[in-house]
């Protein structure tokens, strides 16, 4: 079998725009790249970083600078926290808040329902939430960051 670094580099395509380096073989839902590491599954960006930037510390998560899963470019990865992951998610866009992690609420969204007089009902129905969650919203039980 060919060793990591050269099967990492024949399975990408190149976005010349961007730089990104698109995994275009195994995929996982969130479309983040899969490779086979001494037969374990691993994840293709966290496996480009270890090949071509160094290792990766126990509990350290591997961060895209371009917001796209599937790309491995090691200059396009870095190092952080579950902390920082999370505020990288939330600053992007993509962290899903809420009442609860399956919420698709957006920070534009809960100040349009503090600021509205609609019925929670009819804002409810608006952004697929139930009553109770624009309950929540408004009284600052959840999105308390959010002022």
């Amino acid at each position: 079998m060919k060793p990591v670094k050269e099967r990492l580099i024949d399975g990408i395509e190149i976005v010349t725009e961007s730089g990104c380096w698109i995994w275009m073989r195994s995929t996982i839902e969130k479309g983040y790249g899969r490779i086979s590491v001494k037969q374990k599954s691993n994840l293709a960006h966290r496996a480009s970083y270890r090949e071509f930037v160094g290792e990766i510390p126990d509990g350290m998560c591997v961060l895209h600078r371009c917001d796209n899963p599937p790309c491995i470019n090691p200059d396009h990865l870095f190092l952080g926290t579950h902390m920082d992951n999370t505020k990288d998610k939330i600053k992007k866009g993509r962290q899903k808040c809420g009442f609860h992690n399956s919420a698709n609420t957006k920070e534009k969204d809960v100040l349009f329902i503090r600021r509205s007089n609609e019925n929670a009902a009819v804002l409810a129905e608006r952004f697929n939430l139930t009553s109770d969650s624009i309950g929540n919203i408004r009284n600052y039980k959840t999105w308390k960051n959010i002022k």
